[in-house]
């Protein structure tokens, strides 16, 4: 094998090793009942494609209420509110659902409270892309026509066709956010919600059917292959020049976009405010939660090194892109097959578990890690390595003195990102372990008891450990910045 394909061959391997894993151990695909397949197919598409709709409209109004407010703030205080809006879909799920919880009762459960928590959650990320897009090709022609004398809805009913690319690009992204989703319709799904991900999970966890599950793996595999040759998500690259014109700025959005940010933080705040004394109510609630916090700050900092460790070395082979290219097509595969398939090698083994779930979540969530913006940081570095090379450099004095010095603060960042994300997973966690031993089972135990209050309580600790991993990993960006640069 040639030295650059080596690290492409490692993340092939990677990502297929819960196939083999679970062929090893059924034998064989089995047969399906295609009723039962189609019931849990269509309710995945509808949910998706509500989803989507959703987070389009959401995100739409929300879009115009950021342009409201761009004319009454300077660049800098925008910033804020946009990172704010991305603050639902950026956070574990475990936060969003126990807002929904605290504010809906009872809540839909069901194909209609999938759709609304995954909605709501991707909205943000819509609308800085509609933003963005708008920004590049909106700005020139709403000025015309706010000069010719045109409406508000005139206007954006004129282009539609000329966004309509834009626009399926995301309804896109979040269909597909929305169709590998486990946690979402793991706690909010029920009977009627049962999705393709949960079908897996249940032939595995109450049937027993492995082969039915392997031959389900492999058929969302093929279907998740048609999606990986769709469109791509609209650039986030934003144009110097902003708008201030009417037609490109709502009222009614910047309201929205003020109960989307503000109402969030609010319940939150609330609800973890009033939460504390429920849970201090309980009794050893508290003194448990403390016990397991160690281990979930442990599992959650090793995850992030091994994504921080895997992102560089992502960068191996580059200008070459293998590996790039392999990272940006390959999808994870499902949740349970993943949990389940990793669960048969480790046995009962507490020790075996822990570092089957590290190897689990490092394998589900990289891919996600990698898409934001890591490709794009290292093909930058493009014109360095294409001179290094020239002048006769080695592939490892490029990788040791152009790419970590300048990659490994990006790297550190998302790591940090990741390891905020494996703080918060209780749905492969609930797989892999047989108890709480981590703070995000233990605050989705309760949640599933209908204690939305004591849940709020525990979260508090949870904000407070993950400030502190994700301090750890500033730490290492700043001090590799400095020593390295």
């Amino acid at each position: 094998m040639k030295p650059r394909a080596w690290p492409a061959f490692l993340f092939v391997s990677f990502f297929v090793c819960p196939y083999i894993l679970l062929f090893l151990f059924s034998k064989a695909p089995a047969g399906i009942d295609f009723g039962e397949f189609l019931w849990a197919f269509k309710n995945t598409i509808y949910q998706s494609i509500g989803s989507a709709l959703l987070a389009l409209i959401l995100g739409f109004m929300m879009c115009l209420g950021l342009f409201q407010l761009q004319r009454w703030v300077s660049r800098k205080y925008l910033k804020v509110f946009e990172f704010l809006i991305l603050l639902q879909g950026f956070l574990p799920p475990i936060f969003i659902l126990l807002v929904f919880l605290e504010i809906l009762n009872p809540f839909p459960t069901g194909t209609a409270g999938i759709i609304l928590v995954h909605g709501v959650m991707n909205a943000g990320f819509a609308a800085l892309l509609l933003k963005r897009v708008f920004e590049q090709k909106l700005i020139g022609l709403s000025e015309m026509a706010l000069v010719g004398g045109s409406s508000q809805t005139r206007f954006f009913i004129s282009i539609v066709g000329y966004l309509k690319k834009d626009f399926f690009a995301i309804l896109y992204f979040v269909f597909c956010t929305s169709f590998l989703s486990f946690s979402i319709p793991l706690t909010v799904g029920g009977g009627r919600g049962t999705t393709f991900e949960i079908l897996i999970y249940e032939k595995i966890r109450i049937s027993n059917s492995w082969g039915e599950a392997f031959t389900l793996s492999i058929i969302q595999g093929l279907f998740l292959l048609l999606l990986s040759f769709g469109p791509s998500t609209a650039e986030m690259k934003s144009l110097a020049r902003q708008s201030s014109n009417k037609l490109l700025s709502s009222w009614l959005g910047l309201i929205i976009t003020a109960i989307y940010i503000f109402g969030f933080l609010g319940v939150l705040a609330q609800g973890m405010w009033s939460g504390v004394s429920k849970a201090a109510a309980i009794p050893d609630l508290y003194s448990i939660a403390f016990s397991v916090l160690p281990f979930s700050i442990m599992m959650s900092f090793v995850v992030g090194i091994v994504v921080l460790v895997l992102l560089l070395l992502s960068a191996w082979d580059f200008p070459h892109s293998r590996t790039n290219k392999v990272l940006k097509g390959i999808t994870a595969p499902s949740t349970s097959l993943v949990g389940f398939g990793f669960l048969v090698v480790a046995g009962a083994s507490f020790y075996s578990q822990s570092m089957v779930w590290i190897f689990a979540f490092v394998l589900i969530y990289f891919t996600s890690i990698f898409r934001m913006g890591w490709s794009e940081d290292i093909e930058s570095l493009q014109g360095q390595v294409q001179v290094a090379e020239v002048m006769g450099a080695s592939k490892s004095q490029i990788f040791k003195d152009i790419l970590i010095p300048q990659l490994i603060p990006k790297a550190s960042l998302l790591a940090g990102i990741a390891s905020l994300w494996a703080l918060g997973d209780f749905a492969l966690s609930r797989i892999i372990f047989s108890r709480d031993v981590t703070l995000a089972l233990m605050i989705e135990s309760l949640m599933s008891s209908y204690r939305i209050e004591a849940a709020m309580g525990i979260l508090v600790l949870y904000l407070v450990a993950g400030l502190f991993l994700f301090l750890i990993f500033m730490g290492i960006r700043y001090v590799s910045r400095r020593e390295l640069s």
